[in-house]
């Protein structure tokens, strides 16, 4: 069975790895990368960026498992960050997005415009452009060749996280009880999906298809929605889910995709993602499904008996 590699930051500054079989990760490492909160954890290739209070960005070489050192965007903490080949995003709370380059970890372009915090990026796939989100309300798309702004919205409802979807052509956005789902081509000033659910919402993220997303909430519930379909939802965690993270391994029958889940007393669970896309297939519009019994889609859970903020998976 393919391997997996999950990553876990904690409120006190520690990294801890899991690596191994999707069922059966094991500790790879544990240690303290600083005194502050972890709130932002990337993986790009052989690359562990995290991110924190301490406006520092640190950088691990995931293979030889070293630090290899940290650059300084002197900017307030590091609320998030995304990457891709060549380059690597940083959102602070100072309202600038920071452009790096991968091969030297040198910044290329320090944008401002958000007037608050930067709550989240999210890098299209083509790597042309991003969104990101603030506590100003405010969206702002931006040309990564030019590095500039294309495009910014001002919302009524708190932009807390932001994701592309695996086409490029959509997005959601994350707000209290709420997620916003936009098409890119049309006026996303007025013309969205809302998706509603009974309690707040502390995570989000696309199932591996553009109309299918995934949010965790406060008690512990996970719901995946079906855009123009229907909901399933599942009760994951007796407490406050903080992450979730989808990623695809390979099998021997092809790719299989899995959902972790992380909660904030560090209990790191592993979903089966295929029973539950074709459980929401069948499902018509607007009608919901409540799965009593996990078991069948849970693989593994692991507890690792700290308080965690923050998750990366490969």
């Amino acid at each position: 069975m393919s391997e997996i590699l999950i990553v876990v930051g904690t409120y006190t500054g520690g990294l801890i790895g899991l690596q191994g079989p999707v069922n059966h990760p094991k500790t790879i490492f544990a240690f303290s990368a600083t005194t502050n909160c972890i709130k932002s954890l990337n993986i790009q290739g052989e690359f562990l960026f995290a991110g924190g209070y301490d406006e520092m960005i640190r950088i691990f070489h995931l293979n030889e498992r070293k630090e290899l050192g940290a650059v300084l965007e002197n900017s307030g903490s590091v609320n998030s960050i995304a990457s891709c080949k060549s380059h690597f995003l940083t959102g602070n709370d100072q309202g600038k997005v920071c452009i790096w380059r991968m091969k030297d970890f040198t910044m290329l372009h320090s944008l401002k415009g958000h007037r608050s915090s930067v709550n989240g990026l999210s890098l299209h796939p083509s790597s042309r452009m991003a969104l990101s989100v603030g506590k100003d309300n405010r969206l702002y798309l931006w040309n990564l060749i030019k590095a500039r702004i294309s495009f910014r919205q001002r919302y009524y409802f708190p932009l807390e996280e932001v994701h592309w979807s695996p086409c490029g052509y959509f997005f959601a956005i994350r707000s209290y009880r709420n997620v916003y789902y936009f098409n890119s081509e049309t006026n996303i000033k007025e013309d969205y999906i809302t998706l509603t659910h009974t309690s707040q919402l502390n995570t989000c993220g696309f199932l591996g298809k553009s109309d299918l997303i995934a949010a965790g909430d406060n008690n512990g519930e996970i719901v995946i929605w079906k855009i123009n379909g229907g909901s399933l939802s599942f009760k994951a965690h007796s407490i406050r889910i903080t992450k979730l993270q989808y990623t695809e391994i390979e099998t021997s029958n092809g790719k299989r995709g899995v959902l972790i889940s992380l909660t904030t007393q560090g209990e790191v669970s592993i979903w089966n993602v295929t029973p539950i896309q074709d459980a929401i297939e069948s499902l018509t519009p607007g009608q919901n499904m409540k799965v009593d019994n996990n078991e069948d889609l849970l693989i593994t859970s692991i507890n690792l008996n700290c308080r965690c903020s923050s998750l990366a998976v490969k």
